[in-house]
């Protein structure tokens, strides 16, 4: 199970449940896709030279 909850500050993040007994939930904080392998495909459009150079 999963929920989004705010702090203080109006800030919102999802939370994920990983365990529930005798009075103790166990959550999940982290965003879902930390600790995975991630690929980008990208295209450079341009290519600008410094202007300190």
């Amino acid at each position: 199970m999963q929920f989004k909850a705010q702090d203080e500050n109006g800030n919102s993040q999802i939370v994920r449940v990983i365990s529930v007994g005798d009075g103790v939930v166990a959550d999940d904080r982290n965003h879902s896709l930390a600790g995975k392998t991630l690929f980008f495909d990208i295209d450079i459009v341009s290519v600008e030279a410094d202007p300190g150079e």
